[in-house]
């Protein structure tokens, strides 16, 4: 998360806090500690081992050209920037992909003194796999975005890149239910930039001695959490099911937690919580014009300010806008438990 997640997304001070909230409740943290082998893990006398290691290589297009140094891969930029808060990007920046890195990619470019970042995409906006509100905020913040392009071929000059690109159209929907983008012939055109970045996938980087079972795709083979090929082995988020969420990635933790707890013997409740819950009111209570009360919105960060640094974007509610907007809750877990309105018998 803090590699890859820009911080004016996910402030470090946030990340911190999240950490020590684990040690504080007993964890053991070991870094700087490369492992190579599940084997050694074992005999030191661990019974279950879970591997969470994620997807933390970038993958390439295949192209002609993509070795010149000035083309890079977007988990290596981003790596670069929220570790050092620099980067070589300069000038003129195009971006390939659609999602969320790609997009991060293109808002810490403007951050770090990109003249102008284009994102290339050879879908429509409605396929962008990337959130939309990431999108509108990069719009905002003044990427530009080429939709239905691919490039097709890099060439290195000595002042810039000559990147040759051709539109696309959309055809039939293909395996992921989108429609496929097919090459439009004699489209063809060039585009010159100082730096081109592919942010288009990732993929897994898994040591031998793991001998972990893989899919076609590359990420480790498994049902419920529970690799294929070795006992006592689990695995979940990203390199289980492929790049995602860390809201994702944390479901998969805590469904291989449970698996885990019921492998040593337990029932693989996993429900208890290591602070105390306030007690909850059961009273709802009536409020007058409740049904026309607006929601409040985060206040945003005004984008000539955003573009100086890596300032949180998004703003918390203050207290008195938490309270308000809070107010609005329908109280759902309440709801749910009033009794049905009793009514007369039916004949």
């Amino acid at each position: 998360m803090r590699m890859g997640i820009p911080e004016y997304r996910l402030p470090r001070h946030v990340l911190d806090q999240e950490i020590k909230d684990i040690e504080d409740i007993g964890v053991e943290f070991r870094y700087n500690t490369a492992v190579e082998s599940l084997n050694k893990l074992f005999d030191e006398g661990f019974d279950a081992v879970f591997l969470g290691i994620g997807t933390t290589k970038g993958t390439t297009m295949g192209i002609p050209g993509e070795n010149d140094a000035r083309v890079l891969d977007g988990l290596s930029v981003l790596q670069k920037i929220n570790l050092t808060g620099k980067s070589e990007l300069k000038g003129r920046v195009a971006v390939v992909g659609g999602g969320n890195v790609a997009i991060d990619v293109a808002r810490c470019g403007l951050r770090v003194g990109a003249e102008e970042v284009t994102m290339l995409y050879r879908r429509t906006r409605e396929e962008m796999p990337a959130s939309p509100e990431e999108i509108e905020a990069a719009l905002n913040e003044g990427v530009k975005i080429d939709f239905l392009v691919a490039p097709i071929r890099i060439i290195g000059q000595k002042d810039c890149l000559e990147v040759q690109c051709i539109r696309m159209e959309l055809g039939q929907p293909d395996a992921s239910g989108r429609r496929r983008p097919v090459p439009v012939e004699g489209s063809e055109f060039m585009l010159e930039v100082d730096y081109f970045v592919m942010a288009i996938g990732q993929k897994a980087i898994i040591p031998t001695g793991f001998d972990v079972e893989l899919t076609r795709r590359g990420h480790i083979k498994a049902e419920n959490a529970r690799a294929h090929s070795r006992k006592r082995v689990f695995t979940g988020g990203d390199v289980m099911s492929g790049p995602a969420t860390v809201i994702e990635a944390i479901r998969g933790g805590r469904e291989a937690a449970s698996e885990i707890d019921r492998y040593l013997g337990g029932n693989g409740d996993i429900s208890q919580r290591f602070i105390p819950e306030e007690p909850e009111t059961k009273r709802l209570g009536r409020d007058e014009g409740f049904a026309y009360w607006k929601r409040l919105h985060e206040e945003m960060l005004p984008v000539e300010e955003s573009l100086k640094g890596f300032d949180e974007v998004e703003h918390a509610f203050d207290e008195k806008s938490a309270l308000e907007e809070a107010k609005r809750c329908l109280r759902c877990q309440l709801r749910l438990t009033i009794s049905k309105v009793p009514m007369p018998p039916e004949k």
